[in-house]
């Protein structure tokens, strides 16, 4: 993908320099008119040139236009205040502001502040991925600007809805949105805005694999560029340039043009400038087939991209570099290069979607404040409407039976039928008030599990994506002995993928009542011998020692394939936590009518913190054994589902550095035979 320079801010040609603008506000003769006009301008030379001074000049041109009642220059000191935090990413700050602009519009039937809200919330929602959020504003903000007849900012509108419908994949449809705002900017004689979209008709024909078409656009966008002085642009189109020649063949003069952009750059102490060349010149240099200069660009991009902190660069560098490292037959090396890329995009992933649910929220919390404002409206009307009905009602009284009695009698009657319906109104909103209370809280724990089982399940799927590559490079060079490394690694993450399935599958159809439970008499011995069996190897290989007491004849009357699935999740647990030559513990114990099963271990145990959230779906609560080993943090609430079937219950005691006694009760008996209801039972880290 070439670097695609986006028009998502607004950038013009400065009519004037902060140096000239400071010296005169700083006569004190100066009108307000006058102090406002140049506020203006001077905070937008500051946002262009992303100056920390821009929102103290844009409050004090906020605070002017309030006070002369100016409502397009407030609109316009509002919205740039809205773009200085966008483009810093401060998106709170931002929604704020293009919200307040919003409403002001509204309030006042002003469509210049309704044009810059709609278009500033759209490049707002875009950036932050609510696509068709954003499509809709700024459709809305172009209408807007049409009724306007304001030209460059059609412009703009349509530019920026080309990139907006780019992301759904429909290349060839925002050719016809890059097309009319090159048209409207050139009637609006703006070089720069010409410019502009030269550059997106060229990436958006980069993406058709048209490199004729690019190469023609990024020459077109170069020249203007050049033309009116902008090297720090025309330098950026380089790399898409050079791009488009090693499609169609010309390696050489590619690997030129470069070579020459980065040269130049370097004047510009630009490093994010200076990093999208480096990404190109490495892109260049792989379909050259030129492999050293692939992995020297690739190594200075990662240098810059950690300078800047900047993950994105460097899962790209990353990318490039075990791309190369496999060309050269380093395959080992490419390998983590490539795991690394892998964990920087699932943070970067990750980061994003938080982002995207946070401002999502906040879209529909807005949402359902306007529905509910929408409902107290129609509800007033229904008032009024029901208020004008019973006065004529009264009138109508008045004239029938003329008598002051029968109208109160009247009157009070209405009284007590209205405080009854404001009764069960108030009634019906707190229950659902309740009610979405509750079904946000479940929604927010299937979410906050769906994330964390979608990360652990894009981990080693991640891995196992780079495998063919890897596997074609190994079996050309004939490497057995990494081929059967390799081999281990799959299978160690096939075998991990399956325990997390599996333990998904498991709780989900427990959480669903799906599962069918048979109790029926059973022998302690047996399944206490069968979890045994189960772990003999893992026991052996960590150098265990596993200890059974339980008394002579025990039986309990319980469901097999469930009380089976809580030892088997309990003693994977204690051997997991254990330290290598420790001891573990099966033990049984009558309690009244209940037989205790116990599993103890001295090994790692669990902080405090970690202990209370054990049970809450959807909480981040795994842990690493005592040898790195991992586990799916489903465990224990398969095994707090699976007592419960059993109507047993659980018992979980744990100080960390000392290890983990966790006892659950199973009844002895069938439950129409119970002489207690449940076992009595306590400790100061609760009962569950």
């Amino acid at each position: 993908m070439p670097p695609h320079q986006l028009v998502l801010v607004d950038t013009t040609e400065n009519s004037g320099t902060s140096a000239q603008l400071e010296i005169q506000l700083k006569n004190p003769q100066l009108p307000d008119t006058s102090q406002l006009r140049l506020s203006l301008e001077l905070g937008r030379i500051y946002n262009n040139e992303q100056d920390d001074r821009a929102p103290l000049v844009l409050g004090r041109a906020i605070k002017l236009a309030k006070s002369l009642g100016k409502i397009n220059e407030l609109s316009v000191a509002i919205g740039e205040m809205g773009r200085y935090y966008l483009t810093r990413a401060e998106n709170d700050k931002a929604t704020q502001y293009f919200n307040e602009l919003l409403d002001l519009g509204k309030q006042n039937n002003n469509l210049q502040s309704l044009a810059i809200a709609y278009k500033g919330l759209g490049v707002l929602n875009f950036n932050l991925g609510i696509y068709e959020v954003a499509i809709k504003q700024m459709e809305q903000a172009l209408d807007a600007y049409t009724k306007l007849d304001d030209i460059e900012n059609m412009a703009k509108c349509n530019l920026n809805l080309g990139i907006f419908f780019s992301v759904n994949g429909k290349l060839a449809n925002i050719i016809n949105y890059y097309r009319r705002a090159e048209a409207l900017f050139r009637k609006a004689k703006s070089d720069f805005g010409i410019a502009k979209a030269h550059h997106s008709l060229a990436s958006a024909y980069y993406n058709l694999k048209d490199y004729k078409s690019t190469l023609h656009f990024a020459n077109l966008s170069i020249g203007t560029y050049t033309k009116i002085g902008n090297e720090v642009e025309a330098n950026g189109q380089l790399g898409l340039k050079a791009l488009a020649l090693a499609h169609l063949g010309q390696d050489k003069e590619a690997l030129k043009i470069v070579n020459q952009g980065l040269t130049v750059v370097d004047r510009f102490q630009d490093p994010l400038l200076k990093s999208e060349l480096l990404a190109s010149a490495a892109e260049v240099a792989q379909l050259s087939h030129e492999t050293n200069l692939q992995l020297s660009y690739a190594v200075q991009l990662g240098q810059i991209a950690t300078l800047l902190d900047n993950k994105r660069l460097m899962a790209n560098a990353l990318r490039f570099e075990a791309d190369a490292l496999a060309k050269q037959g380093n395959y080992q090396e490419s390998y983590q290069k490539l795991d690394s890329e892998r964990l920087i995009s699932d943070s970067l992933n990750d980061a994003n979607f938080q982002e995207r649910l946070r401002a999502l929220e906040t879209h529909y919390q807005l949402k359902q404040k306007d529905s509910q404002i929408e409902d107290l409206e129609i509800t007033a009307k229904e008032q009024e409407s029901i208020l004008t009905f019973q006065d004529n009602q009264l009138l109508l009284s008045r004239l029938l039976i003329g008598g002051m009695i029968l109208l109160i009698g009247i009157a009070f009657w209405f009284y007590l039928q209205d405080k009854k319906t404001r009764k069960r109104l108030e009634q019906h909103e707190a229950e659902l008030l309740a009610r979405n209370e509750q079904l946000n809280n479940l929604n927010k724990s299937k979410n906050k599990l769906f994330r964390i089982m979608a990360h652990d399940l894009r981990g080693p799927i991640g891995s196992l994506m780079h495998l063919p590559t890897i596997y074609d490079n190994l079996f050309l060079a004939k490497d057995l002995t990494s081929i059967n490394e390799m081999n281990q690694v799959v299978f160690k993450t096939m075998k991990q993928l399956h325990q997390l399935m599996d333990s998904l599958l498991t709780w989900a159809t427990a959480e669903s009542g799906q599962i069918t439970i048979t109790p029926e008499r059973l022998r302690v011995l047996d399944l206490f011998t069968a979890v045994q069996n189960l772990f003999a190897e893992n026991l052996v290989l960590k150098n265990l020692t596993l200890t059974i007491t339980l008394p002579e004849q025990a039986e309990i009357w319980a469901d097999n394939n469930s009380v089976y699935t809580v030892l088997r999740n309990l003693m994977s647990n204690a051997i997991k936590f254990s330290h290598p030559g420790s001891d573990i513990q099966l033990v049984a114990k009558r309690d009244g009518d209940w037989m205790q099963l116990s599993v103890l271990d001295t090994g790692k145990g669990m902080p405090a913190d970690l202990l209370e959230k054990l049970f809450l779906v959807g909480e981040t609560k795994k842990s690493l054994g005592t040898q790195g080993e991992k586990g799916t943090g489903l465990g224990m609430l398969i095994v707090k589902e699976m007592v419960s079937l059993n109507k047993g219950q659980l018992l979980v005691q744990s100080e960390f550095g000392k290890g983990t006694d966790i006892a659950f009760w199973v009844p002895l008996k069938n439950q129409e035979e119970y002489s207690t209801a449940r076992p009595s039972v306590s400790t100061k880290f609760g009962l569950i």
